[in-house]
């Protein structure tokens, strides 16, 4: 079961269109359903939701009027699917699988102070934290170049003498390491020649840095008077936003106190806001800001857009309390939605925002758990699996198509499939969206599948953190082909 922490630290991308008027939907015989678009209200203060009590059932089968065919929808190529990492802990290696390769690229590397990796965009080059604290230094920025494992950069992001300090009681009220360790304390420019994270290079304080993977550079963007977190680069690369926290607590959530942009040439600093609790999510132009509004009891609850120029928040989506799955081109969010914003498995629905448009339910949800929410590698569908069945949607949640495929499911590359991990047992169940033809393979115990970027077969992690891949086999005399073993120690998927 997905609770609301694990889905904020997946890294999924979805694209939903909204759905501004749906036929009326048919009778069901399953347990979920959905309501027409048409039945949720906008005001100037926000989306009002749909009600519960509104909805009436809808068709599953894909066999009757309206019915998906995932034929038609799902095998449809989008574009080259992004490399997949992993890490060798024994032999403290980065592990690469691309779509362009049978064999992953792997390079030895310092062990990592967290795993999670950030690529850039264009994935020519992976940059991650390391070190240790008990050391000195005790944190380093590390950049490597992803075609041959050549470093770029080894840079001490965390003031000499940190460990010495800490232990004496001589540090600053405020610890800059949690600044420095959040998994999204860095960010990528959109031509990936630049790094943007949180430091404490000059004294022990967090603050940004921008690196400049050409020249090696590394400039203080601004001066800060409280953390940075969450950068965020403009689609022209000249501004970084992000949040000012005041403190990152002790577990009941950060204190923040703001939101920054900096001029990138320049050093100019603006504080473009001075509210509490709001959170960057991604820039829809160079003068437009995505945030989500943050309460520290039960998590997000309210989306806008910001005018930097002038500061003004425009809320368009005031609802229940939510956990979003979120797409970087701007603008379209899959929230699910739930009474205190906790668990999926008391989720109240699916539903799909933009800032031009009112919300729309695809989803209305029961008891059931909800373990994967995607979109398919075509862009094209949405799908949902619970228990027992997943579901898929058009972008428009007009049509719909339910499969008997339980527990955790991924589609393929190329579409042409899906795999599922069912909550028990160990095997894994293969659907084919061409024919629906469905087999198992049970030869290894499962913690953890992926996908290989070409599709020629999955990635697969044992609860005893062995990685194989098994691929198919091309003259079709079973299923796979015997499983490779890759490391007999490693950890999976570590993008962030």
């Amino acid at each position: 079961m997905i609770t609301r922490n694990r889905i904020l630290a997946i890294s999924i991308f979805l694209a939903v269109l909204i759905c501004s008027s749906c036929a009326a939907p048919t009778q069901s015989s399953g347990s979920i359903t959905a309501i027409p678009t048409n039945g949720s209200t906008s005001s100037a203060a926000g989306t009002s939701l749909p009600q519960e009590n509104d909805k009436p059932p809808v068709n599953q089968d894909s066999s009757s009027s309206g019915g998906l065919s995932l034929a038609d929808h799902a095998a449809v190529p989008h574009e080259p699917a992004p490399p997949l990492y992993a890490f060798d802990l024994e032999h403290s290696q980065l592990l690469i699988f691309t779509a362009e390769a049978k064999d992953p690229v792997a390079f030895t590397m310092p062990m990592p102070f967290q795993f999670t990796f950030h690529p850039s965009p264009d994935h020519e080059r992976v940059a991650y934290l390391g070190g240790d604290l008990t050391l000195d230094p005790g944190l380093e920025l590390h950049v490597f170049q992803t075609s041959d494992g050549q470093q770029e950069t080894r840079l001490a992001i965390l003031a000499p003498g940190w460990q010495r300090s800490n232990e004496a009681g001589e540090l600053p009220e405020e610890d800059p390491v949690p600044a420095i360790s959040e998994f999204e304390a860095m960010a990528w420019s959109p031509d990936g020649r630049q790094l943007a994270f949180a430091g404490a290079i000059e004294r022990f304080a967090a603050e940004l840095y921008l690196l400049n993977t050409s020249t090696q550079a590394v400039v203080r963007a601004a001066n800060l008077s409280y953390a940075p977190a969450l950068p965020a680069w403009s689609p022209d690369g000249r501004k970084v936003a992000f949040i000012l926290v005041s403190s990152f607590g002790t577990g009941a959530g950060w204190n923040t106190a703001g939101i920054g942009i900096v001029q990138v040439e320049t050093g100019e600093l603006q504080i473009v806001t001075s509210d509490e609790q709001l959170r960057v999510r991604h820039w829809l132009s160079e003068d437009t800001l995505l945030l989500s509004r943050w309460n520290l009891t039960w998590g997000m609850h309210d989306l806008g857009v910001m005018d930097t120029n002038t500061g003004v928040i425009d809320w368009f989506f005031e609802g229940p309390l939510f956990t979003e799955v979120d797409i970087p081109d701007g603008g379209r969010i899959a929230l699910l939605t739930s009474p205190q914003g906790t668990s999926t498995a008391n989720a109240s629905g699916i539903y799909v925002v933009s800032p031009s448009q009112p919300a729309a339910i695809c989803l209305p949800l029961g008891e059931e758990s909800l373990y994967t929410l995607e979109w398919s590698p075509a862009l094209n569908l949405l799908y949902a699996s619970f228990e027992a069945e997943t579901v898929f949607l058009t972008a428009d949640c007009a049509e719909r198509v339910s499969i008997s495929l339980g527990g955790w499911t991924q589609v393929s590359p190329d579409g042409e499939w899906v795999v599922a991990r069912p909550p028990e047992g160990n095997e894994i169940v293969l659907y084919s969206t061409r024919d629906g033809e469905v087999q198992r393979w049970d030869e290894l115990s499962v913690s953890d599948i992926h996908w290989l970027p070409d599709s020629s077969g999955l990635l697969v992690l044992t609860p005893e953190r062995e990685l194989y891949t098994i691929r198919f086999d091309p003259d079709g005399e079973s299923l796979f082909l015997p499983p490779e073993l890759i490391s007999s120690n490693a950890i999976l998927n570590l993008r962030p």
